[in-house]
């Protein structure tokens, strides 16, 4: 992840006045047709809300994302089993349906897809030759089942369960190529600080309406050393566990560091952004309640507090209580019922090594900490170290 992310290959599946019909050449990650094991349909699934969220935002600078273009989705029961498709979408990126895999492949070995070293990373099965299974987005032989592609290249009608974590994803999409594309926009991103010492920089989903693109990222300042400032963002952002795996971790091993230091980092900072981000060493101290080891230290672009950071850079609970956005509440972020904040992940560990310190909704540190699995509670607050030179194409 440390190499940043590859550009993606494209197989055109139909091409119509300059509108191009793609489809991933690989399956780009391993990930849940719905995270959940309950009926569903295309339209409700969390796998769609993540790719015309997480995937949109992460994949596309916001140039190529103005040349994606909104489709109407039908989704036909299915044709075997007759199971319910739902009701027809608009999506940006979406998945084939029984129908379509077979329209736009004609053979076996066409529908054939090799997975990426990511998606094996991520779970990803696989025969010795690289294939993988792929996602439809047609229902299964009930409702808790989503029809699949198999390893060789056939159609399941039967499909899997909706829970499972090993199937790939072949996103489409149909993105406008004029014959004199316009250059994408090079210019210095533009940062500002106000009065009250929070600063506004990159942009993330906030408002949970995926419509109108993501918000600009307010930052309130922890420390300032010359042109290098320490900032932590101002609300929750989104819910994600600590680690996705209820097992012995720390912050250099769990899965909240990479997600922070590759998809929020591509999704939330554009280049010019991101050569403004300091990478950092860190120290990740043990529990001092408990003495449970805090791991080795580790060096990121964006990080969360610990618990002795967390004390330090805020002087009162009130001050480090902190709302979350109405996307990370969509995505089940538990919040006070009468003061509207919510939990946040540090990085310290809790009380032992399958739990992570974390901040209450009153803003009190919790130093037993979460299970770190626990993706339906803590927000994250992410932590970047921001240089605002004269050079730079800051505006402070």
């Amino acid at each position: 992840t440390f190499d940043g992310p590859e550009p993606i290959e494209w197989i055109v599946l139909d091409r119509n006045d300059g509108e191009y019909t793609l489809i991933s050449k690989y399956g780009l990650t391993a990930m849940p047709y719905n995270k959940e094991f309950v009926d569903t349909t295309w339209e409700s699934c969390t796998l769609r809300a993540w790719l015309n969220g997480t995937f949109l935002n992460t994949a596309f600078s916001a140039e190529e994302r103005a040349r994606l273009i909104w489709k109407n989705v039908a989704n036909p029961d299915n044709s075997v089993f007759g199971t319910n498709g739902g009701g027809d979408t608009k999506d940006k990126a979406w998945l084939l349906s029984i129908d379509e895999a077979n329209k736009y492949f004609n053979t076996y070995e066409a529908r054939q897809c090799q997975v990426t070293a990511y998606a094996k990373a991520q779970g990803a099965s696989e025969t010795s030759k690289g294939n993988g299974w792929w996602w439809l987005r047609s229902p299964g032989n009930r409702g808790n089942f989503a029809a699949r592609i198999n390893y060789d290249g056939s159609v399941y009608n039967y499909g899997d369960y909706v829970y499972s974590g090993d199937i790939v994803v072949r996103p489409v999409i149909v993105v406008s190529i004029p014959e004199e594309a316009s250059a994408p926009d090079t210019a210095a991103a533009e940062t500002t600080v106000d009065a009250d010492n929070v600063i506004t920089f990159g942009r993330y989903e906030q408002d949970d309406d995926l419509s109108n693109g993501p918000e600009s990222i307010e930052w309130i300042v922890l420390e300032t050393d010359g042109d290098t400032r320490t900032v932590i963002s101002k609300y929750g952002l989104d819910t994600v566990p600590y680690n996705r795996v209820w097992t012995d971790v720390t912050w250099e091993t769990c899965t909240l560091r990479t997600w922070l230091n590759d998809t929020f980092y591509h999704t939330a900072f554009t280049a010019e952004e991101q050569a403004q981000i300091i990478q950092s060493t860190l120290e990740n101290p043990d529990n001092p309640m408990y003495g449970t080891s805090g791991g080795n230290a580790t060096t990121d672009k964006v990080f969360v507090l610990s618990i002795d950071e967390a004390e330090r850079c805020f002087d009162s609970n009130g001050a480090r209580a902190c709302h979350p956005t109405a996307y990370a509440k969509a995505r089940r972020a538990q919040v006070h019922e009468d003061k509207d904040t919510g939990w946040w992940w540090l990085r310290s560990p809790g009380r032992d090594s399958r739990r992570a310190a974390s901040v209450l909704a009153v803003g009190s540190v919790f130093s037993d900490g979460n299970y770190v699995m626990a993706d339906n509670y803590n927000v994250v607050r992410p932590v970047i170290c921001l240089e605002l030179t004269p050079d730079s194409g800051a505006g402070v």
